[in-house]
């Protein structure tokens, strides 16, 4: 089996961990790198949501983890939909040769 192979299988077997995974990473990046004024006060603090004053956000930090959690479930479906298994892969091809010698 090669290595790409390996890795799917055990994504497409541990999806819920791997989304987390791949969120932890993704909101530690937004959180301690990027850290847009939109979402917090210059010292570092959380902006809180509202749209009447000038000190408020309409991007809280909970909507950003929300939609970061969604997004990162979302990816490693894709990932496991776009990757097919080897064993479809075999199958598929077994089908096609049969296919062929008629």
């Amino acid at each position: 089996m090669e290595l790409n192979s390996l890795w799917m299988k055990a994504i497409r077997t541990n999806k819920v961990s791997y989304a987390i995974f791949f969120y932890l990473i993704i909101f530690s990046l937004f959180h301690f790198v990027l850290k847009p004024s939109m979402t917090y006060y210059p010292d570092g603090s959380f902006r809180p949501f509202g749209l009447e004053y000038t000190d408020e956000t309409f991007l809280p930090i909970w909507l950003v983890s929300l939609v970061m959690g969604m997004l990162s479930y979302l990816f490693i479906l894709y990932l496991c939909s776009v990757a097919p298994s080897s064993a479809v892969a075999i199958r598929n091809l077994s089908v096609t040769k049969r296919y062929r010698r008629g």
